[in-house]
């Protein structure tokens, strides 16, 4: 056996050894993660956790903050929601249009974001990622409508992804700075935006 081919069958070994460890590594991750999903905090079609932002959060959440919620705040400035799914438990589907309906929550400042299925904002051409307290149009009754689709819609328009053929998963993400005391005691309970799915193409 040449000295080089004695070279690649080590790095070939190697590398098996340094795949197994890898895969290994998330098997364990995605397996814990999925028992501290037990824990979470669900309230109609949004999740949190107390752990988000606290400094008792276990590695997992921490690891989980760090992947999906990039320059997140602590636990005492900021309350953070999340969305996969539409008010029925279907997944948020970039082929369909969405209404999220809700009033102003008690809170300094909120704000609605969507995410694409890599949690990156969504490129388009109106440059709109997200719907603030103040740059929202309300309705009459003061509350408020978000139309998600890949269409142009008239009012407060957030664009869908448009990429791939198929399904195209997205989620949206509900942060409540300063938030009032009343949402810290009833994470569960708080009304919060609802999520209606329309006409899928």
């Amino acid at each position: 056996m040449t000295p080089l081919l004695r070279i690649r069958k080590i790095l070939f070994w190697l590398s098996g050894i340094l795949g197994g460890v890898v895969m290994g590594g998330f098997w364990l991750y995605s397996t814990m993660t999925l028992e501290k999903a037990n824990s979470q905090l669900i309230n109609g079609p949004w999740f949190t956790s107390e752990l988000y932002g606290a400094e008792t959060a276990d590695p997992f959440t921490r690891t989980t903050v760090a992947l999906s919620g990039l320059f997140a705040l602590s636990k005492k400035e900021t309350v953070y929601y999340t969305s996969i799914s539409d008010d029925a438990g279907d997944l948020l589907d970039a082929g369909c249009n969405y209404q999220v309906t809700g009033m102003p929550l008690p809170s300094r400042w909120w704000s609605i974001t969507l995410y694409d299925a890599e949690h990156f904002l969504v490129e388009n051409t109106a440059n709109r990622y997200a719907f603030n307290m103040k740059n929202l149009e309300m309705n009459k009754d003061g509350s408020f409508t978000i139309n998600i689709s890949r269409k142009p819609k008239d009012k407060n328009w957030l664009p869908a992804p448009k990429t791939g053929e198929g399904p195209e998963i997205f989620s949206l993400t509900l942060r409540l700075y300063n938030p009032a005391d009343t949402i810290y005691s009833y994470l569960r309970d708080t009304p919060l935006p609802q999520i209606t799915k329309g006409d899928c193409v």
